[in-house]
């Protein structure tokens, strides 16, 4: 793997292990709810979890732009093409209802174009991440593969 994706899917990698940390500390325990606009709840553990990612990110990659699902678009734009995708905490109102049906989700988008993403669900002990031309995974093992014929080949392929 060339080392820049290298290093981005590692570091999307401990932004979900410190996801993990945050929102199972805190699963079935009492949150500070707001609804949004279209009447979706944010909780505390939302915000808590989406500010560590941001910190984190301004300390390992402070010229990239992030993109979070509660505060908006962060960061530099200074044109680098690097942009960060966060949503802390997907299915908040299965969270909140101390159903494990819940994950923190993190992308990497370099010129509009997807290179890193994460699927964290720590409650059920899963996760998934693929990394632009080298496959998806789930729990650490290939998960994917796109056929020869999908590639346009005539063989079938995997």
């Amino acid at each position: 793997m060339e080392p820049v994706l290298a290093a981005d899917l590692e570091l999307a990698l401990q932004l979900a292990d410190l996801a993990d940390e945050l929102t199972l500390r805190s699963f079935r325990s009492p949150h500070d709810v707001v609804l949004k606009y279209d009447g979706t709840p944010v909780s505390t553990a939302d915000l808590d979890v989406e500010r560590a990612i941001v910190e984190r990110l301004r300390d390992e990659r402070p010229g990239d732009e992030v993109l979070c699902e509660e505060g908006g678009l962060l960061g530099a734009r200074d044109g680098s093409g690097r942009r960060w995708v966060i949503d802390p905490l997907d299915h908040t109102r299965h969270f909140l209802r101390g159903n494990p049906d819940f994950a923190t989700l993190i992308g990497l988008t370099v010129e509009g174009v997807c290179t890193v993403g994460v699927t964290s669900a720590p409650a059920q002990e899963r996760r998934w991440h693929a990394v632009l031309g080298y496959g998806a995974y789930t729990d650490g093992k290939r998960a994917l593969r796109i056929s020869a014929w999908w590639r346009g080949g005539r063989d079938g392929g995997e």
